[in-house]
């Protein structure tokens, strides 16, 4: 039988749609490849190189399953336009026509009654409305994932203050030990 190395494994489990922990996740992947790393920034840098080293191999993928920069540029853009319907309960009445634009009551509850000119009246009940708004932080993701693909960030600079204690550490021959 043949082995099959870390970096392909890696590679299985990158690619592998069924598995939300490794699909498209660098590091995921690196674990259950079974690379041998003590810190979750090891196993970080460990999909980050074979992300760079199967750079060719991940894009001649991302082609065929239909991610083409093409593609994804297009899907993108239709994300920044992402909206979401959000639903509102109000205690009492209110009408359509009371309502703003882009506003519409989908339901009420409570007793509607008529009155002797025929108006209708309603009991103290309440009113369902629902509205159409961006999806502001489906939005922000999209453009966030723009600016890291891009490059834009700036890295991230760690400042400290104070002094730094240094010790000294001074290595000397154990007593109990011949020397030759």
């Amino acid at each position: 039988m043949a082995r099959i190395s870390l970096l392909n494994k890696w590679f299985k489990h990158f690619t592998d749609e069924g598995n939300p922990k490794t699909y498209m996740n660098r590091s995921g992947s690196a674990k259950a490849a079974g690379y041998k790393a003590t810190s979750d920034a090891s196993f970080r840098n460990i999909g980050y190189q074979n992300f760079t080293k199967l750079d060719k191999k991940i894009g001649v993928w991302m082609e065929k399953v239909g991610m083409s920069d093409n593609a994804l540029h297009k899907k993108h853009l239709q994300l920044q336009e992402a909206k979401e319907t959000k639903v509102i309960k109000v205690k009492g009445y209110v009408g359509q026509e009371s309502l703003p634009p882009g506003f519409r009551a989908i339901g009420t509850s409570g007793l509607v009654t008529e009155g002797d000119d025929g108006e209708k009246e309603y009991s103290a009940g309440e009113t369902i409305i629902e509205v159409e708004t961006e999806a502001l932080h489906i939005q922000r993701q999209i453009l966030d994932m723009g600016y890291k693909l891009k490059g834009l960030y700036s890295p991230e600079k760690h400042e400290h203050s104070g002094s730094i204690d240094c010790i000294k550490l001074e290595f000397v021959p154990s007593p109990n030990k011949e020397t030759k």
